[in-house]
């Protein structure tokens, strides 16, 4: 049954379970703190503070939402039943800063509905032990190790790394129990991106640069 109860410091509808006359759930609304209590199977599972903060297993959200998941694996689920895959849009203001879904959402034209993408309108950043910045992808596609913004090289390549003292360095380590060493590859054709065309009489196949600062750039 339902049974709607009111008194000084809450308002509530009771549900009931008519074969033993037990109250299993309700909907509460607590006049003492302004909150609104959602009770299920005897238990508190939802409740909406007077700060407007949501709260899922717990009963003091901290943020506009807030799940607990307890000692579940799982403590939350966004899917998506969209033939193109599911799609979180990150926004300031109304205006979207970023994406998370399945590839083809994030990636038209290269990525399937099956593979996971994170997109951002700006760079995408990546910090660890804190707020401190390890890796950044700018705007322009240049993985950036070490540093906020591409260097002016000589050629201002897709990989820079960046830093004051001996970890400004790359490692390539093969660890196998034979004779075979790792390898660094300089590739070049004339085709497209895939596109494997023949390279043609004097082409310059490959190139390493040592480059000095001359006050102004690294050109």
């Amino acid at each position: 049954g339902l049974i709607p109860n009111t008194n000084s410091e809450s308002s509530q509808l009771t549900f009931y379970n008519a074969s033993n006359d037990s109250a299993q759930g309700y909907i509460r609304y607590d006049n003492s703190d302004n909150s609104l209590q959602v009770r299920v199977n005897l238990a508190e599972r939802l409740r909406i503070t007077s700060a407007g903060n949501v709260g899922v297993g717990t009963d003091d959200p901290g943020s506009p939402l807030e799940v607990n998941g307890g000692s579940a694996l799982d403590t939350a689920t966004f899917n998506s039943h969209h033939a193109n895959g599911v799609l979180i849009n990150l926004q300031r203001s109304g205006t979207s800063k970023g994406f998370l879904g399945s590839g083809k959402n994030i990636a038209d034209a290269t990525g399937g509905v099956d593979d996971i993408g994170l997109r951002s309108q700006a760079n995408l950043i990546f910090t660890t032990g804190g707020g401190t910045e390890r890796l950044r992808i700018d705007t322009g596609g240049r993985l950036l190790i070490g540093q906020t913004s591409g260097a002016s090289l000589y050629a201002n390549g897709k990989l820079q790394v960046s830093a004051t003292d001996g970890n400004a360095a790359i490692s390539v380590t093969r660890w196998s129990n034979n004779s075979s060493s790792p390898y660094i590859n300089l590739g070049k054709s004339r085709g497209a991106i895939g596109a494997y065309t023949v390279v043609q009489e004097d082409d310059r196949l490959g190139q390493i640069n040592f480059t000095g600062a001359d006050g102004t750039d690294l050109a």
